[in-house]
């Protein structure tokens, strides 16, 4: 048997995004001072990132911050709070979460949770003084109210209001708690857009962020199932069953979107040449809501991918699930992938499993890893199971 590269098993997608705020073009302390809520800037749905006109690349994932904020709200509510942005890495990082029935164009209510490196004689005093003068700074024109609720030593929590409009973004109102350690900023806000936050909602969320609040280790933070946090439980919502959980990870790559992918290989693969593997790709978030909308971004991304007019196969579909295979040419082998797409409010999980053989793939086979691909269990509760 021939065999191939990774690369030529591997759904590489190319991204597009359009920014309408660059806050990544800054130094990331100046992502906290700038006090622009991100707005879901990086929650853009799949459709965008493919039909707008500035590229990006992927790059290979990094290695977390070593803490983590995590946010604990009563009866259960981190589940009604659902991901739109992630950008995490060892340096800096940002995740945004809306509620469950509002849209990234869309939204009133949002809470985000940030992290920065920074130098060790900062202060947390100095800190706040740069952060509140860059603030009026960059709202000159406008009218705002600046508030320290609350000093301690190593944490805060203080208030930001934008009475007006600036340039195309509305007013707005962020409660935030800070915390500070030797080498890091950890920051969490909730943002009211379009409207001040009333009195009530005012003290609860001060209060949630003086007793529900705290810094923690990234893999307490991670196991924190009632939570809310930077660690990305969405992904690890999988369980794979017996074939795949044994299967080696080969690689993960992420975007600043919150798209990830994780390929996994047989133990009897080598890691460089590689015939056979299993990629999980998810997204958090989606504008689309339907599976025929998912399906066709994934057909035009593999005949993209593949440079010709590839068939595509349903096995099996429902309002939130479709199964179906393809199969072209691919260098001297026949790549075939079978995939399975679940869907759900939450965002969406594409589970691929590919394999380059000297012919095409006997349909049994085809059924059989069809099979197998319905086993993995998707067990995050706040997903439905398909």
């Amino acid at each position: 048997m021939f065999e191939i590269k990774y690369k030529i098993l591997s759904l590489t997608f190319t991204h597009y995004r359009k920014l309408k705020q660059k806050i990544w073009d800054i130094s990331p302390l100046f992502l906290f001072a700038l006090f622009i809520p991100a707005r879901c800037i990086l929650g853009l749905s799949v459709f965008m990132l493919l039909t707008q006109g500035k590229a990006y690349a992927i790059a290979l994932v990094e290695r977390p911050p070593s803490k983590s904020i995590v946010l604990k709200l009563p009866n259960n509510g981190h589940a009604n709070w659902k991901e739109v942005a992630r950008s995490v890495t060892k340096k800096e990082g940002i995740v945004e979460r809306i509620p469950l029935d509002q849209t990234p164009q869309n939204w009133s209510e949002l809470i985000s949770i940030q992290y920065s490196e920074k130098s060790k004689s900062d202060s947390l005093e100095s800190i706040l003084g740069r952060m509140r003068d860059r603030t009026f700074a960059t709202y000159a024109d406008k009218r705002g109210t600046w508030q320290v609720i609350e000093n301690n030593q190593q944490d805060c929590i203080y208030e930001w209001i934008l009475h007006e409009p600036h340039e195309d973004g509305p007013p707005y109102h962020e409660i935030v708690r800070m915390f500070t350690t030797e080498f890091g900023i950890h920051r969490i806000g909730f943002t009211r857009q379009n409207a001040e936050i009333d009195t009530d909602e005012r003290e609860k969320w001060i209060q949630l962020f003086k007793k529900s609040t705290s810094l923690v280790s990234f893999e307490d933070a991670a196991s924190a199932s009632d939570g809310l946090s930077m660690a990305d439980k969405f992904k690890d919502s999988l369980n794979l069953g017996p074939i795949f959980q044994d299967w080696q990870v080969h690689h993960t790559y992420s975007m600043d979107n919150g798209w990830t992918q994780n390929c996994r290989i047989p133990s009897s693969q080598d890691g460089y040449y590689i015939t056979e593997c299993l990629e999980v790709t998810t997204m958090p978030v989606l504008d689309t809501n339907s599976v025929d909308q998912l399906f066709t971004i994934e057909k035009d991304q593999v005949r993209k991918d593949c440079m010709r007019n590839v068939k595509f196969h349903i096995l099996k579909k429902t309002p939130n699930e479709i199964i179906y295979y393809y199969s072209h040419p691919k260098d001297l082998l026949q790549l075939t992938g079978v995939v399975r797409t679940v869907f759900s409010h939450r965002g969406y999980y594409s589970i691929t499993y590919k394999r380059g053989l000297e012919a095409e793939m006997k349909k049994a086979d085809i059924l059989q890893w069809a099979k197998q691909l319905q086993r993995i269990e998707v067990v995050d509760k706040a997903l439905p199971k398909t």
